[in-house]
């Protein structure tokens, strides 16, 4: 009946709820840590009403100017008042200016419900639509900002991407005796000096190396790598695996082929992934759970119900 049917939706709605619950509050409590646009805005005489709320914002005229003058007051080597910045003061580097553009983003786009449409004018009423931090204004300060921090030495952000080379250079590394042996557990003081060159024993490298080749050889992003869960593999023969992947971002509802994994010649053992994977599940002894499990500091296998992060 009726009063049944809206009992199932409103207990359907309560359950996605609380499983979206821990996503929707912690970029709700990381975003709202960083947005502190109202009180830069009344600080610095823009006057917002009521109080310099969000709500304020939505009718503001001058939205954008105040994104591009907030994250110029934080990033920038010039003021406001268009003279260099006090040598007494550092400007914040320009991952925070990412950080600060992405912060007004989520606070017009979902805060107010502005969403992810670029600022524009619209055609039919002639008024401004849309999020006023995907704008062309801001797009166009945030890439004379970052080629203004490359010139002053500010090291650019970009992902080093993984070659053969580097590969073959960790291979080597991680199977000289001293660095891959298995060590026994051992206690120490915690005011003990650490020696940054040994982050990571025998099991740790073990289980990177093999990370690293499957995903070099199949492609995959690295989160799509840790989540490969042991009933994932399979062994055809001594020199050949399977990998049967559930989920990938570029094939989200299923029907990936399997990727199969042959053996390579001795020269180019550090790209064999039979080798890689062999060496691994003989050295971790794991028969479910996650391939990839998080290994704790004494280089000790912890919980297979959760991947390595």
């Amino acid at each position: 009946d009726s009063d049944s049917g809206c009992r199932r939706r409103d207990d359907l709605r309560a359950v996605i709820k609380e499983v979206s619950k821990g996503v929707v509050d912690s970029t709700d409590a990381e975003y709202k840590r960083c947005v502190s646009l109202c009180h830069f805005l009344n600080v610095n005489g823009f006057e917002l009403e009521p109080e310099g709320t969000w709500e304020s914002l939505r009718t503001c005229r001058i939205r954008v100017t105040s994104i591009l003058a907030w994250i110029m007051s934080c990033c920038d080597d010039v003021g406001l008042d268009g003279k260099p910045r006090d040598p007494n003061t550092t400007a914040d580097s320009y991952n925070h200016a990412q950080k600060m553009r992405a912060a007004c983003t989520y606070g017009y786009g979902r805060l107010h419900g502005l969403g992810s449409v670029p600022w524009q004018k619209s055609e039919y009423s002639g008024n401004m639509i849309g999020n006023p931090s995907i704008s062309e204004d801001v797009s166009i300060y945030m890439v004379s900002l970052r080629k203004k921090k490359v010139r002053n030495g500010e090291v650019a952000t970009s992902a080093r991407a993984i070659t053969p080379d580097v590969l073959a250079a960790l291979y080597h590394f991680n199977n000289r005796p001293e660095v891959s042996e298995i060590k026994p557990i051992t206690r120490r003081k915690r005011s003990e000096p650490v020696d940054p060159n040994q982050w990571g024993g025998g099991r740790s490298r073990l289980m990177l190396h093999a990370v690293y080749v499957i995903a070099f050889l199949c492609l995959l992003r690295f989160d799509e790598a840790l989540k490969i869960q042991v009933h994932d593999i399979r062994r055809i023969n001594d020199s050949c695996f399977e990998l049967t992947l559930p989920f990938r971002k570029t094939s989200q509802y299923g029907e990936i082929k399997p990727f199969v994994l042959h053996e390579f010649p001795p020269e180019q053992a550090h790209l064999c992934p039979v080798r890689a994977l062999s060496a691994w599940l003989a050295c971790s002894r794991i028969t479910k759970g996650y391939l990839f499990p998080t290994i704790t500091v004494r280089d000790q296998i912890g919980d297979s119900i959760r991947p390595m992060v």
